[in-house]
């Protein structure tokens, strides 16, 4: 099973595996990428060492003392959106730092959650009750603490209580996967982007921005019957789907 099938096979799951997901999309075009798992058995196991612990516990342990941290000098790094590379080097971004401490967290019956606040995911301790800004040496927080933390790393989005729902699975990785596909397009890595729009093009629903960058991409490699494809096979409802059928409709114009 190639990494594609594999991929589009777990997003369909009704139950979708967050460590699997992430780990193919953490491997995609990297030959031979570490498996990440061992990595995680042994920070649990450096976690969980003294005896049971809860979601604070779990929080401290990473990132009180700056065992994990945020990567404030190459924060848009591709290696803050590679799982394994986070584990060894123990830096990443508030989502990557955030999945570590949920994927640890169920390796010892400990439960933890990614809150998708723009710009700035958070990790939530739903039986404390509380969230934490593990980029910033797991901090806690209360609603008008990320609302104050929003302001600062966003001034212009305007605050709703909305920005502190718990993501699903799917929506962890669906924003990973643009993290990566993002930081790959920065550093000049073609190739590494199309790798990951390989996976995020499997998906029964692509997100719009993946098909508009692959099929960019696809004109600019001279495939205008692809990128036409493309933009006709997942046109969204109303003004701007007719706006994708009539680029596609000019793209093969351009092959009679």
């Amino acid at each position: 099973m190639g990494p594609e099938h594999e991929f589009a096979t777990a997003w369909s799951e009704d139950v979708p595996d967050l460590e699997l997901l992430v780990r193919l999309v953490s491997a995609a075009g990297r030959r031979n990428a570490p498996e990440p798992g061992p990595l995680l058995d042994r920070v649990a196991e450096r976690v969980g060492g003294a005896g049971p612990v809860g979601g604070a516990g779990v929080v401290s342990a990473l990132f009180a003392d700056g065992w994990f941290r945020g990567d404030d000098r190459t924060y848009g790094s591709p290696e803050n959106s590679l799982l394994d590379r986070v584990l060894e080097r123990r830096l990443g971004i508030p989502l990557s730092l955030s999945v570590v401490a949920i994927l640890v967290g169920r390796r010892l019956g400990v439960s933890l959650e990614a809150v998708g606040m723009p710009r700035h995911v958070l990790l939530r301790d739903p039986d404390a009750g509380l969230l934490h800004d593990v980029f910033d040496l797991g901090r806690p927080l209360d609603e008008s603490g990320a609302e104050a933390l929003l302001r600062r790393v966003d001034p212009g989005l305007p605050w709703t209580p909305e920005h502190l729902a718990t993501m699903t699975t799917r929506e962890v990785v669906d924003r990973w996967c643009r993290n990566l596909r993002v930081a790959r397009a920065t550093a000049g890595d073609g190739a590494g982007v199309d790798a990951v729009l390989d996976l995020e093009l499997t998906r029964p629903d692509p997100p719009l921005d993946a098909v508009l960058v692959a099929s960019e991409r696809a004109v600019a490699r001279g495939a205008f019957l692809d990128a036409a494809t493309m933009l006709e096979r997942h046109a969204p409802a109303g003004g701007p789907g007719e706006a994708w059928r009539a680029r596609a409709a000019r793209l093969r114009a351009t092959m009679n």
